[in-house]
């Protein structure tokens, strides 16, 4: 996974021995009026390289949500 500001140039975020095979990010409620609260759901799923059973992964989903929810 890297990480870029603007127009500068992509910096890894995760070690050399970290494998991300899937990071996704799913927004609800973003759209002002629709009386949701503001959420997304994270999901990643990580292992590592270079080490046995390299092939095993670690399924990650959390919710990150607002206390607040604007009209």
């Amino acid at each position: 996974v890297t990480k870029s500001v603007g127009s500068g140039a992509a910096v890894p975020i995760t070690a050399n021995n970290v494998l991300v095979k899937n990071l996704s990010f799913y927004p609800k409620g973003e759209r002002l009026g629709d009386r949701n609260a503001p959420r997304i759901t994270l999901v990643l799923g990580v292992g590592a390289k270079g080490v046995p059973f390299s092939d095993a992964l670690l399924n990650l989903e959390t919710t990150i949500s607002s206390r607040v929810l604007k009209d």
